[in-house]
């Protein structure tokens, strides 16, 4: 930077180092100098805002993300998510909803992660607003979607695509048997047979879902639908223990 001061770029990888580092005061003295020689350069004011939230300056955050996706020419497609999230840290939990509500109608079909980590991020703030059915809704809505996402990757074998997609259904599956599991506990089965349907709905593989699904059915009193889950699951996932275990519940309760 002393033997090239005009060299924009430079500053801004200079606070990108600091960044790393977690230098985070010298970082943002960094970006500001880069936004302030280049200020069209869309790239320079997301880094700012970035730090500037590391700093709990998140009102300025706010603002240089939406010049980040002014000044980006695909218009920063993560902008919405970024914005709503500084607005939820300074308490603008209406402002946040509108922002990641709007950014799924903004962002194209193409930023297909972008748009399941906007439907996370506001999922996480219903939950921390106390409203775990709403954030429920918002995950449910999207399961096709996610499910596509998955199964085009692993038609790729490609393990590290759809991340997104794939921490969204594994929201839903912890949520789906933590709470059939509690409603087992408090003797309420066919409320609990509701959950576990849905998780094996969802991981047919899954050896709590498949387990729990079949238990819940039996404590219900109804043998049939504990058999048919038995029966798919031996028949589809002849692999996973869990099916041979299920059929043996049911083959047992049968005497």
């Amino acid at each position: 930077l002393d033997r090239a001061p005009e060299d924009n770029n430079v500053r801004n990888n200079l606070g990108v180092l600091y960044a790393e580092r977690q230098d985070w005061v010298l970082a943002r003295d960094a970006f500001i100098a880069a936004v302030q020689a280049a200020p069209h350069e869309a790239d320079y004011h997301r880094n700012l805002a970035l730090v500037l939230a590391h700093l709990d300056s998140h009102e300025l955050a706010v603002s240089e993300f939406q010049a980040y996706q002014r000044l980006a020419p695909d218009g920063g497609p993560d902008a919405w998510r970024l914005m709503g999230e500084a607005m939820k840290q300074v308490g603008q939990h209406e402002e946040a909803r509108q922002a990641f509500a709007k950014g799924l109608d903004e962002v194209a079909a193409d930023h297909a992660d972008e748009r399941m980590r906007l439907v996370l991020a506001w999922a996480a703030l219903e939950e921390e607003q106390g409203k775990p059915d709403v954030a429920r809704d918002l995950l449910e809505r999207r399961v096709d979607d996610a499910r596509r996402q998955i199964a085009a990757a692993d038609a790729e074998a490609d393990s590290t695509a759809a991340k997104p997609a794939r921490l969204l259904i594994g929201r839903l599956l912890t949520g789906y048997i933590a709470d059939a599991n509690l409603l087992m506990q408090s003797d309420l089965p066919v409320e609990a047979a509701a959950l576990y349907a849905k998780a094996f709905a969802l991981a047919p593989e899954r050896d709590d879902a498949l387990a729990g699904s079949v238990a819940a059915y039996l404590a219900a009193g109804d043998k049939e639908r504990a058999r048919e889950v038995a029966e798919r699951a031996t028949a589809e996932h002849p692999r996973v223990s869990g099916s041979w275990f299920a059929a043996g519940r049911v083959a047992e309760d049968a005497g």
